[in-house]
C-alpha cells in the first residue's frame, strides 16, 4: 500500500524504523500552548 502511495505523489515516504519497537519511548505529543484552550472555536463565534 505505501508504494501505491508514493506511486501516486511522485514521492518517497521515510518512516521510522524504530517507531514500533517495544523497547523505544516516543516523544511526548505537544498539544500547544494552554491559551489555545481559552479561545473560541470558530463554529462557536461563527453567525
Amino acid at each position: 500500500m505505501l508504494q501505491r502511495i508514493e506511486a501516486a505523489m511522485g514521492k518517497t515516504i521515510a518512516r521510522d524504523s524504530t517507531i514500533f519497537r517495544p523497547d523505544v519511548v516516543l516523544e511526548d505529543y505537544d498539544e500547544g500552548p494552554e491559551e489555545w484552550d481559552a479561545e473560541e472555536l470558530a463554529e462557536e463565534i461563527a453567525p
